[in-house]
């Protein structure tokens, strides 16, 4: 498989599993009691200003790393910026997000898989012969 053809099937795996994620995260889940119980008293706890932030942010770049990864697929140059910048801020504000999450194994393995493929999707996009059609259309030799 080509390192292009490698990179399309990354955006498509990162695309699903990040969608995916996000629309699980309003899903209700079925938990424990013990479980429940913390879920419904982390509801009620108030939220300080930089976990405000930090979930913030990181709506806004998961929302916004989709969109570039679509940008990707068409060798867009300052899209690999954004799709970066975005994942990086997502994995930085996870450092300020406060109390511990409570995550089902669905979204789990759907957060690592989007996880794995963003780091893939920047690997390739940076460090592969996929870096030469990035440069070719910021230089506008397509």
């Amino acid at each position: 498989m080509s390192s292009a053809n490698a990179l399309r099937v990354a955006v498509v795996v990162y695309i699903a599993a990040a969608l995916l994620f996000f629309a699980l995260s309003f899903v209700p889940q079925e938990l424990p009691a013990e479980a429940l119980s913390y879920a419904k008293w982390r509801a009620i706890q108030p939220l300080d200003a930089i976990v405000r932030g930090a979930t913030t942010i990181s709506i806004i770049a998961l929302i916004v790393s989709i969109g570039s990864a679509i940008g990707l697929l068409f060798w867009l140059p300052a899209v690999r910026l954004v799709f970066t910048t975005c994942i990086l801020l997502m994995l930085s504000a996870e450092l300020f997000l406060g109390y511990p999450m409570l995550i089902a194994g669905t979204e789990s393995f759907l957060n690592t898989l989007a996880s794995i493929s963003a780091g893939f999707i920047i690997a390739l996009s940076y460090f592969s012969a996929v870096n030469s059609k990035y440069q070719s259309r910021k230089s506008g030799s397509d």
